[in-house]
């Protein structure tokens, strides 16, 4: 919105030489506002956006769901400042009535935008197309989630199928589990891209979702395709959290990882998955262990500034069993042993990285990220 700004100012500058006092005592406010705006969407100082914390107490500003939607507040100043200039050009000579005339029906055709139905839809056709769906969600359970799945993408492409499905959810009062959010786990992108029954099983697994709780609702059986899914599938096949002893946990964008974690650990699809904040916690589900136990992990640890190592306290089942200090920004595997007392009798492992040297990026002076990192993990196993 900012860059709206810039063209009329610069506009301004050029053809009126200067402005009157009247017009500067006017445009004063619009720009104080125009830095505030900027100031409350990203940061002030060394503090956290204030716009993240006064969208996490008012439901009404949380509702634009992303900070820059707020620039819409500049709209307003962007048409002072047009009115400014326009002022100014109209005042001065024919020339400048000219040019405020073009300027002005230019803002025109910008703001009315004639002929967007091409770039609109048809809600009649919506309806019809969605039609099919809403009667298919609508005979199910009231109240349960659903997931529209297609073992190919549908003709009119991915995204208008998922902007369908949170259609039909709005027609029927159903929760629908197609949709998007920037936060969400890697295995839910991964299902948005390629939306097969396999890929929504994952990534209700990685989102804890109690076994069995989404109903599948299969686009090719809906539109009356040969060969479709069984209509009663409901998903996830398990509970999340089933380990098996050595197998490898990938915390990858298509990795396993997702399931196993409690907190602490960013949920944002990538190879290498930052620990957030001071402890990271995971959970497995084991047969009982007789016998010691190793944890085997890949983990970069965050150096910079005066932070030289991260000291990571292992803790399993509610026992210190290591401290490491971690120095080096290498891919070696990290080892520890979890003692036979700690798993005897258990069905659970609940496994805890201490990280009491977590700090920001921007606090150590690598760069702009505030969130408060200590290891990047990509792979563990328990053998």
């Amino acid at each position: 919105m900012v860059l709206l700004l810039l063209p009329w100012l610069v506009v301004g500058a050029v053809l009126t030489k200067r402005l009157r006092a009247s017009s500067m005592r006017l445009l004063l406010p619009c720009a104080i506002t125009v830095v505030a705006a900027i100031v409350l969407v990203t940061r002030l100082g060394p503090l956290p956006s204030p716009y993240v914390w006064i969208a996490a107490h008012v439901d009404a500003v949380r509702a634009f769901r992303a900070p820059g939607r707020i620039a819409y507040m500049l709209l307003p100043v962007q048409a002072c400042v047009l009115g400014l200039v326009v002022r100014e050009l109209a005042a001065r000579s024919l020339r400048g009535r000219v040019v405020a005339v073009v300027m002005l029906a230019a803002a025109v055709v910008e703001g009315v935008g004639f002929r967007q139905v091409e770039f609109s839809f048809d809600k009649a056709e919506a309806r019809r197309r969605i039609g099919p769906l809403v009667a298919w969600v609508a005979h199910g359970r009231p109240g349960e989630p659903f997931a529209v799945t297609a073992p190919s993408p549908p003709a009119g492409g991915l995204d208008p199928m998922h902007l369908d499905a949170f259609a039909v959810a709005l027609a029927t009062g159903r929760p629908a589990v197609n949709g998007y959010s920037g936060t969400e786990p890697g295995w839910v992108h991964v299902f948005r891209a390629n939306p097969t029954v396999s890929h929504l099983d994952r990534a209700l697994i990685e989102m804890k979702v109690p076994a069995g709780s989404v109903e599948v609702v299969p686009l090719d059986a809906v539109l009356g395709a040969p060969g479709g899914l069984d209509a009663t599938l409901r998903l996830p096949s398990r509970a999340p959290g089933r380990y098996r002893w050595g197998d490898e946990v990938d915390f990858g964008p298509e990795g396993t990882g997702g399931e196993f974690v409690v907190d602490g650990l960013d949920p944002s699809p990538a190879e290498w998955r930052w620990t957030l904040g001071h402890r990271a916690a995971f959970h497995f589900v084991v047969e009982p262990s007789d016998r010691d136990r190793e944890l085997v992990f890949e983990g970069l640890p965050l150096i910079g500034g005066p932070v030289r190592a991260q000291r990571v306290g292992v803790v399993a089942n509610g026992v210190p069993v290591a401290t490491l200090e971690l120095s080096r920004p290498s891919r070696e595997e990290q080892r520890v042993t979890i003692p036979a007392a700690v798993l005897r009798g258990r069905t659970a492992l609940d496994l805890a990285f201490d990280l009491p040297g977590a700090h920001s990026p921007a606090e150590l002076g690598i760069n702009d990220d505030r969130r408060v990192l200590a290891l990047a993990l990509r792979r563990m196993r328990i053998e």
